[in-house]
């Protein structure tokens, strides 16, 4: 198979996990991006190499991030679990993704944790 079909055959394989656990056909696109930002962010780790180490704190760096919406980042953390699921790596079930979606809360402008931001602004 060439590389442009094994691609094919992986995107197909993550859309089927996605259609699996009933995600809207409409945002396939937007898990896909999730997917490829995660995977551009470790360029030399080729996915069944990740640790639920590695995986954690690129999760820890994503809830932290103060200008997007918690639903944004409950959506980023589904579609980099589903992308685990989909290869059928051990590392799926060994992530808490719960407890990392649960994590995603949306803070007013003026709590106490965003004030150092908005002073160095």
């Amino acid at each position: 198979m060439t590389q442009p079909e094994n691609e094919k055959r992986f995107w197909n394989n993550y859309i089927d996990t996605l259609a699996e656990h009933s995600v809207k056909s409409s945002l396939y696109p937007w898990y896909t991006r999730h997917c490829e930002a995660f995977i551009q962010n470790y360029k030399e780790t080729r996915l069944k190499q990740h640790t639920r180490t590695s995986v954690q704190e690129y999760l820890e760096k994503l809830i932290n991030i103060t200008d997007r919406p918690s639903w944004q980042k409950k959506q980023r953390i589904d579609a980099i679990g589903y992308l685990f699921k989909s290869i059928r790596a051990p590392l799926y079930r060994q992530v808490d993704w719960a407890y990392w979606k649960s994590s995603c809360v949306d803070l007013p402008a003026n709590h106490v944790t965003l004030y150092a931001d908005q002073l160095a602004d």
